[in-house]
């Protein structure tokens, strides 16, 4: 569990002061002459950024290239805000400790680059990735083939899936994990499950939802609805 390692916070944030002293306590000089070398490519990198929203030439010359996935997201206005702004304020950022006549420290210049690659990677790479990315299509798959009520109240269930937090975040639907089909509510409302597996549950009605075929990463995935099962009261028995 993600949960178990906070406990590790702590004295890895003073190992890494520590080594971090050490570290520059022996090589900041090379260190400090490395990184004040790179802060130059970093202002580059902020107003490349920053062109390849807002300078359509750059755009167009980028996309000119064989990409696996097109490149359609740098015309939508949100990504175009997003990497305009992280573009300029990274090359601004960089501009003004190129021209400080003031030593900055080593940490400083190590912020920066890191900043540099962090905005390349939520500005360009992780939108290419996520626009694109088969779980945010089997998210509209599922959230397409079930009812606008499920999701709020109704909750989707989970048997026998332990993973998909991301497809359902992309579906916009609450799930709810059962380790038993007993689990399920009792009362006369219907409800939707999602499995590895065909439900085998007779006291309800199970009806497909997705296709026979329908798989996700190697594995069947069975989307379904489960009506109560109307019972004989004269013998008890469930049909």
């Amino acid at each position: 569990e993600a949960r178990d390692y906070l406990v590790m916070v702590a004295p890895l944030s003073i190992l890494t002061g520590i080594n971090y002293a050490l570290a520059v306590r022996r090589y900041g000089g090379g260190l400090s002459r490395l990184l004040n070398a790179l802060t130059p490519l970093v202002f580059l990198f902020g107003v490349g950024v920053a062109a390849f929203f807002w300078f359509p030439p750059l755009t167009d010359f980028i996309a000119g290239f064989r990409w696996e996935r097109p490149l359609d997201y740098a015309l939508e206005m949100p990504y175009r805000v997003q990497g305009g702004v992280l573009g300029v304020l990274l090359a601004v950022v960089a501009l003004a400790m190129m021209l400080r006549k003031a030593k900055l420290p080593v940490w400083a210049n190590l912020l920066l680059v890191i900043a540099g690659v962090m905005v390349f990677w939520w500005s360009i790479a992780a939108p290419y990735r996520a626009l694109h990315d088969d779980k945010r299509a089997a998210g509209e798959m599922i959230r397409s083939a079930l009812p606008e009520t499920v999701g709020g109240r109704i909750p989707l269930y989970k048997y026998n899936i332990s993973d998909l937090y991301a497809e359902f975040y992309y579906a916009g639907i609450r799930g709810q994990v059962i380790d038993s089909y007993s689990e399920l509510p009792q009362d006369e409302e219907p409800v939707y499950l999602l499995s590895s597996e065909f439900p085998q549950y007779p006291r309800r009605e199970w009806s497909r939802l997705l296709p026979p075929d329908s798989a996700y990463r190697g594995r069947r995935l069975y989307l379904v609805r489960g009506d109560p099962v109307q019972s004989d009261d004269s013998d008890g028995w469930w049909f």
